[in-house]
Formats: structure tokens, C-alpha cells, sequence
């Protein structure tokens, strides 16, 4: 009996095991981003916005980020750290984890934009800017 108990064991456990390797490439991430400029934008002015991305519990290469935005209030361009336009609800490719986006505002009054980020496992984060430009002076 006790040898049957052994040898059952035994084949449970080499039964269980399993030669392929499982890689975890889904993690989660969050979208960190510093103060901005929102209050008291001329007309025309750049307003800078830095982010980051940052893996939540573990980092896989392979994962891919993307981003699209679209403006709530107010008219203006968003564009990207190489100068680019950026039209909205048009989906871009980050190249990179940490990067900038610049707000500049073309009319006045309050300015609400919204970003939405995504990763290839898809992960999705909003983020809401606000700015407000200054008054016109009579």
C-alpha cells in the first residue's frame, strides 16, 4: 500500500510538470505627467506637457503604447516633441516612454482636451488636460 502511495505520487508530479516556459508580457501601466502651464495661455502660446509611462508589476519589451486625443472645449493644436501635428482621434505610435506634447491654444477662453493612451495588450488610461487663455486686453 505504501509503495502504490509512493508511486502515485510520483506520477501526479511528473505528470503535472510542464517544459514550456510561460513569459508574462501583459502588465499594466500607468501614465504619469508633471504641472503644465493651464491658466493665463496667450493666444498662440506653446504649453508644454511632459509624460511618462510606467509598467505596473513587471516590464515586457515587446509592448507596444499608443495614444489618440481629442478636444472637449476650445480650439487648438496639439503637436508632438518632433514638431508634428497631430490631428485628432487619429491613433500615433509612442516611440518612446517619457515625451512631450505641446497645447497651443487658438481661441480664447477654457480648453479641455482629452487623451486616451493604449497599450498592444489592450490597457487603456484617460487622462483630461485643462487650460484657460487670458483674457483679451481692451
Amino acid at each position: 500500500m505504501k509503495k502504490l502511495l509512493i508511486i502515485t505520487f510520483i506520477s501526479f508530479g511528473l505528470l503535472s510538470c510542464n517544459d514550456k516556459l510561460e513569459i508574462k508580457k501583459d502588465f499594466d501601466f500607468e501614465v504619469t505627467y508633471l504641472p503644465y502651464r493651464s491658466s493665463g495661455v496667450e493666444l498662440g502660446e506653446q504649453v508644454e506637457i511632459r509624460f511618462q509611462i510606467r509598467s505596473i508589476g513587471g516590464q515586457y519589451e515587446g509592448t507596444t503604447y499608443y495614444f489618440r486625443h481629442f478636444p472637449f472645449a476650445g480650439r487648438g493644436f496639439l503637436r508632438d516633441d518632433n514638431g508634428r501635428l497631430l490631428f485628432p482621434n487619429d491613433l500615433y505610435e509612442l516611440e518612446n516612454k517619457i515625451f512631450r506634447l505641446y497645447y497651443q491654444p487658438d481661441s480664447r477662453g477654457q480648453h479641455t482636451l482629452g487623451l486616451w493612451f493604449f497599450d498592444s495588450h489592450g490597457h487603456q488610461r484617460e487622462i483630461t488636460l485643462s487650460f484657460s487663455t487670458t483674457e483679451e486686453q481692451e
